[in-house]
């Protein structure tokens, strides 16, 4: 019985360590929404990163969130 416990703690702690390794299935260099899309067809994207006052990049809320020039 014993034997059977850690035979699953192995287990267990395998499947751990290969589910960590795995790749991220969300890509930053693709549009999040339609929105984003027809966006990025059109030139019109914002920045996803800005150097802030220090250098360190930062999510550029700013740009992302403002408003869209009207031609």
């Amino acid at each position: 019985m014993i034997r059977m416990g850690w035979v699953f703690a192995f287990s267990l702690a395998g499947l751990i360590w290969l589910a960590g390794c795995g790749t991220n299935p969300l890509y930053s260099d693709l549009p999040r929404t339609p929105y984003g899309r027809y966006q990025a067809l059109r030139g019109g994207e914002p920045p996803q990163e800005e150097a802030d006052s220090f250098g360190n990049m930062r999510p550029a809320l700013r740009a992302r969130l403002r408003p869209m020039d009207r031609p």
